[in-house]
């Protein structure tokens, strides 16, 4: 946790805006990607990975991170 806020120089909140709409322009222009085999290999590991609980602060920020995956990885 930070104890103040620190203020930000001058247009970083419009890089940061700039950088998310480039990439969600480029993904609006993919096509529908689906896993092969060893792509669906990686993704059980990494889902496992997910469901674990490493306890206290991080904990708390990302429990039940492959809920909110699931859904990304839904359609492939």
């Amino acid at each position: 946790m930070v104890p103040r806020t620190v203020p930000k120089p001058d247009g970083s909140l419009n890089e940061a805006i700039h950088s998310l709409r480039e990439a969600l322009a480029f993904g609006r222009k993919q096509g529908l990607m689906r896993r092969d085999e060893a792509a669906e290999i990686l993704w059980e590991k990494a889902y496992q990975r997910l469901g674990s609980d490493p306890g206290g602060l991080l904990g708390g920020a990302t429990n039940r991170g492959e809920a909110g995956m699931g859904g990304v990885a839904e359609d492939s």
